[in-house]
């Protein structure tokens, strides 16, 4: 792997945020990979449960995230002390999004951009250099906890579909998901496929959040958008019970008129985190 580059450190509600460059094997795969250390990081010497989240630029300030409004990551480990210490990890996206958060060609364009259709499958790759670059260089470089139990991956919507795609792929390094606004509208036959031969980890735990208001833009079929993101969601925690899951390991929620964006994703992201790290 090429050299990482760095920025200087930044405090942000009493915690140390840290920013590498990490390459992949192109130039154009390497990410801004930002690493919010808990307070006691450089007080003691214990290694902490880690996790990995998607979208980075939109978790830790307003002025860098999408909508304008940010998941708050810092604020909610500040709010909440009944949380545990942990490492977070915010890998960025690239201009190319869709491609690189899509595992699998798009199927449908679900009124967004009848262009769309035939592209992505990117997210595979992506995928392997979360799990052969980003999180080799977190483990060799802070003191984690690296087994299946201490580490989770988090995203919201094609951010959510990398979450479950990796859960499943790579099963035997995530032992907790956040899966967010899940929006495999865009593939329902190539994840149905993929999860029709797979067995799912019995210890693995799933949070899965979505709200009854969801549509993507102001031109899109509103009933249709906010029932395709309620049946994504519906139908992965069966597909997940059916190919293994354990019941009790699944926290399946919908919110009454919440939308689709950051501010609802941050506000469910306390009870997100408290649920997977239970065993902590």
């Amino acid at each position: 792997m090429s050299k990482v580059k760095n920025d200087p450190d930044r405090e942000l509600n009493g915690f140390t945020l840290k920013t590498h460059y990490i390459p992949g094997d192109k130039a154009r795969d390497t990410k801004r990979v930002q690493v919010l250390l808990p307070r006691s990081y450089e007080e003691d010497k214990e290694n902490y449960p880690v996790v990995y989240m998607f979208d980075g630029q939109n978790l830790f300030y307003d002025e860098e995230s999408y909508s304008g409004i940010s998941w708050r990551v810092s604020e909610a480990l500040a709010h909440y002390p009944d949380l545990p210490t942990m490492i977070v990890v915010a890998i960025d996206n690239s201009i190319d999004r869709i491609n690189e958060y899509s595992p699998w060609r798009i199927e449908s364009s679900f009124n967004l951009d009848e262009d769309l259709i035939g592209k992505g499958g990117g997210g595979v790759s992506h995928a392997q250099y979360i799990v052969e670059n980003v999180k080799p260089f977190i483990d060799k470089n802070y003191r984690t906890k690296s087994d299946f139990e201490h580490t989770g991956l988090i995203g919201s919507s094609l951010g959510g579909v990398m979450t479950a795609y990796m859960g499943i792929k790579y099963a035997d390094v995530f032992g907790s998901l956040g899966v967010f606004s899940l929006a495999n509208q865009l593939f329902k036959n190539a994840f149905s496929a993929f999860l029709s031969n797979k067995k799912i980890s019995q210890n693995q735990k799933v949070y899965i959040q979505v709200g009854t208001e969801e549509v993507i833009s102001e031109d899109n079929n509103g009933t249709a958008a906010k029932q395709d993101y309620l049946d994504c969601s519906i139908y992965y925690q069966k597909q997940l019970i059916a190919h293994g899951a354990d019941v009790k390991n699944i926290d399946f929620n919908v919110y009454i008129g919440e939308t689709h964006n950051e501010k609802y994703w941050g506000d469910h992201l306390p009870e997100c985190l408290r649920f997977m790290s239970a065993d902590w």
